[in-house]
């Protein structure tokens, strides 16, 4: 691995508490302390333990003679012990016995260069042919005849939701109609054409118990012939929140193309017929088998039917077995270090306290088929509850961390915080919440108070970024939330009617400040934030949000249906840069025109629609309580005042000289602290001062879209850079230095595509006259809307970016994969070769 030269790298804002880099976490193993648990005596001096897979958990543990598992190890660890585990994978839940103690925590590491995964699955071996290309193997996963899916709050280790089945560790889907893909942004679903009833009362439950249950159908003209779908289940997404229904008749035979289908009552807006779920799709039966890359299990017979990926016997089929690959509840002073999690998760309660997750990889953490449901709470548990709790990594109980680390792949949360004290920071946390519910990439419990969420990347939602909402009343609201420089992006890419933060509802956020995150380019529209539904006590400041196609910056609403006297539209609006082109940059809804004023803005530049010359979208009759903001509609139609961003295109909104935001600030204590002008500037940024980058620092979290950033190879560690003269100039590989010819600034266009501008003449990288052909040079160009000037930033599957060319797919490539000073740049089709894979690192500017 490459090091960049320190005067490269950007200065970045961030609380006083800098994070470590998590290559240095993982190979900081051994502590200094000594101590045991509360309950037992002193130990008279901390040992490290070895844990391998060709060990004996007969063994004395040494590095000579170590232990098989890892559980073996947390069976003897006590305070201060670290257990130092070797490279394999370990299909095991460890429950340490014993808690650490402050300064003499037990530590379960990987060793200097192992790569460790704790796995819940398990081998299913066993394979016969059933019919055709499918095979079948006896084995005993989750489900009943009665129940084949599960929804267990806080579920014990073998109470699975559902099943999953993988082949070489890549995910195969379950059997569905449509039929569905590994990637779970590819949606298995019915997006239109089909209609549907219900029937029963009440059809709506906004005071608990909800207990009533409904019936409906549903119908789509162009089902295939399936059989009878008796005990189906039906899975409805893309509204406000994803819900389920049972099948209990219908057989699709080719002329029925009706079921019948019974649900819980919840909130009519969101039940079948309800209009606010907008496609469905159908699983569990073994008739939805019908192509490759697909399973369905059979819970009376207990056997796994698959029809492998590529359509040959099954080979290194696992399935999933245990939830938790690490159980932490009731322990305290914990440490998990560089430990990578495959199909299972981390567990902890409200016993437990003082643990730290450091630099682990997780994927694929929490599955599910059917929505959850609690007839306890309003609207029977449908926002409140349906995995929004207990899914992803659970950082519950008191002063958790949980920092340098990669959540991806859960069909509800990334994190799931409860408790007090927690610190979540410098982690990268992506392709989560695809289940279309109220989770997120960290989804906060009502109650929860003194926890921060600062530095991280957070991006690719199916629904809301952070969610903090609760429909109970009254309750205990949320009390000190520091969520700050987080880049939050690609969201909203299942559910609509959301923000990158989401709120709700007629709950207070007393103490709470969000400040200096980047919230842009969702999936579809999206809001930046949704303080929805009587959210009060909202602070946020030095926020930038643009490009929400067609969302508004912050939606902001009272509830004065509840009935309720609250301090609706409560908070403070410091110094926030939102860019909504032809949408409002607030608007404000449910109140009663008196609240306006209980939003104080200062110093901020609004930029976007504007209605009957008010400088935002609030209530008739109201006057808000504003001052010192820039108010313009340069974004939506060019207007005036132009608040001179250095390069809104390409998402930088700093300010140029002759800003008329420049000192046009009003000094709001705590806040503006420290400007350096006469006054504060207005917006995000204070000119004078190194602009603030936010997201989180270790390779695979990518550039900070809209900034400077250097291209370098991960075969040769040079640098994307220009050479020649002109307007077309080559892109080589050169050694890397501070020239602007080797920075491009990573520039969003639409579509999760960008572009790569050079920072010396302003042009894009391209492959010449836009040929998409195997070994076409790459140039930079001037800059215009050809598709072949549009490039994907992937990634790779050893944490690096691929650079995917919108001419043909192709990737940037090193010519000959040549580590050569001046090797020339060129399109090849994309394959897994080191000289297709890239670190893109944002640097200094100044």
């Amino acid at each position: 691995m490459h090091t960049l030269p320190t005067t490269l790298l950007r200065t970045r804002g961030r609380p006083a508490r800098r994070p470590a880099r998590a290559a240095a976490a993982l190979v900081t193993l051994l502590i200094a302390a000594a101590g045991l648990a509360p309950v037992q005596t002193a130990a008279a001096a901390p040992t490290v333990r070895h844990v391998a897979t060709t060990g004996n958990d007969s063994a004395s543990g040494t590095a000579a003679a170590p232990f098989r598992t890892i559980q073996r190890c947390a069976e003897v660890a006590v305070a201060g012990d670290t257990c130092l585990i070797g490279a394999g994978t370990y299909r095991e839940t460890v429950t340490p016995r014993a808690s650490g103690q402050a300064g003499a925590p037990i530590t379960f590491a990987a060793a200097p260069g192992a790569r460790v995964t704790v796995d819940g699955t398990d081998p299913v071996t066993g394979w016969v042919r059933d019919t055709g290309q499918v095979y079948k193997a006896p084995v005993r996963l989750a489900g009943t005849p009665a129940a084949p899916y599960g929804s267990t709050k806080y579920p014990g280790n073998e109470d699975l939701w559902a099943n999953q089945v993988f082949t070489g560790g890549a995910l195969v889907p379950e059997a569905a109609y449509p039929a569905a893909t590994s990637d779970p942004w590819q949606e298995s679903f019915i997006t239109g054409g089909w209609q549907s009833t219900r029937s029963g009362s009440p059809d709506t439950c906004s005071t608990p118990p909800c207990t009533a249950v409904l019936t409906g159908t549903l119908t789509y003209d162009r089902f295939p012939a399936l059989g009878d779908m008796t005990g189906a289940t039906v899975y409805l997404a893309g509204g406000w929140v994803a819900n389920s229904a049972s099948v209990t008749g219908g057989t699709l035979d080719g002329g029925n193309k009706v079921l019948q289908l019974r649900f819980p009552a919840s909130d009519r807006h969101v039940v079948l017929g309800g209009g606010n779920s907008t496609k469905f799709r159908v699983v569990g039966k073994k008739s939805l088998l019908r192509g490759p890359n697909a399973w369905y299990y059979d819970p009376a017979e207990q056997q796994l039917y698959l029809w492998a990926p590529n359509g040959a016997a099954p080979e290194n089929v696992t399935a999933k077995r245990r939830n938790y690959g690490f159980d932490l509840n009731g322990r305290s002073h914990i440490t998990v270090r560089g430990i990578g999690l495959h199909a299972t998760s981390v567990t902890t309660d409200d016993g437990s306290s003082q643990n730290v997750l450091d630099g682990i990889t997780a994927e694929y953490t929490s599955t599910w088929q059917t929505t959850q449901f609690d007839s306890n709470l309003p609207y029977a548990g449908i926002y409140d509850a349906n995995h929004h709790s207990d899914s992803g990594i659970l950082l519950h109980g008191t002063g958790n961390v949980i920092r340098n680390s990669v959540l991806r792949f859960s069909m509800g949360n990334g994190l799931s915080v409860k408790g007090s004290g927690h610190v979540v920071t410098n982690n990268l946390i992506r392709d989560v919440a695809y289940g279309g519910t109220y989770t997120a990439a960290v989804a906060l419990e009502v109650g929860s108070r003194d926890v921060t969420i600062t530095n991280n990347t957070m991006r690719s939602t199916g629904r809301d970024v952070i969610n903090m909402n609760t429909n109970a009343y009254p309750n205990d609201g949320y009390r000190n939330i520091r969520i700050a420089y987080n880049e939050m992006t690609d969201y909203a890419k299942i559910n609509y009617d959301l923000g990158a933060v989401y709120t709700c509802c007629n709950t207070a956020y007393t103490g709470t400040r969000i400040d200096h995150n980047w919230i842009h380019d969702p999936a579809q529209i999206g809001n930046g934030f949704h303080f929805d539904n009587g959210s009060y006590d909202l602070n946020a400041d030095h926020n930038v949000i643009w490009n929400l196609r067609g969302g508004t910056g912050v939606s902001f609403g009272g509830f004065v249906e509840s009935g309720k006297d609250l301090p609706y539209l409560k908070g403070n609006f410091t110094a926030n840069t939102i860019v909504s082109a032809g949408n409002s940059t607030i608007f404000q809804y449910y109140a009663n025109k008196e609240h306006v004023a209980n939003l104080v803005l200062r110093n901020n530049i609004l930029d976007g629609s504007r209605r009957d010359g008010k400088p935002y979208d609030h209530i008739n009759g109201g006057t808000p309580d504003q001052s010192n903001n820039l108010i313009t509609t340069r974004s939506k139609d060019g207007g005036l005042p132009d608040p001179k961003y250095r390069g809104a295109g390409t998402g930088d909104f700093t300010l140029a000289p002759g800003s008329p935001a420049l000192d046009a600030g009003v000094p709001v204590a705590g806040v503006t602290d420290g400007h350096t002008g006469a006054a504060p500037d207005q917006g995000a940024y204070e000119t004078g001062q190194a602009a603030w980058v936010p997201g989180c620092t270790f390779d695979g979290c990518g550039a900070a879209v809209g900034k400077p950033a250097v291209l370098v190879g991960t075969r040769s560690g040079k640098a994307v850079g220009l050479q020649g003269a002109g307007a077309a100039r080559s892109a080589v590989q050169q050694t890397l230095g501070t020239a602007a010819g080797q920075q491009f600034t990573v520039a969003p266009v639409g579509g999760g595509e960008v572009r790569l501008v050079d920072r010396e003449a302003g042009q894009c990288l391209a492959p010449a006259g836009g040929s998409s052909a195997d070994g076409t040079p790459v140039r930079s160009v001037p800059c215009g809307n050809d598709a072949a000037q549009r490039w994907t930033v992937a990634d790779t599957v050893l944490g690096f970016r691929r650079l995917v060319s919108g001419a043909g797919g192709k990737c940037l490539d090193v010519e000959g994969a040549s580590t050569d000073e001046g090797a020339r740049l060129i399109l090849w089709p994309c394959g897994p070769q080191l000289n297709q894979q890239w670190t893109v690192v944002n640097v200094s500017t100044g």
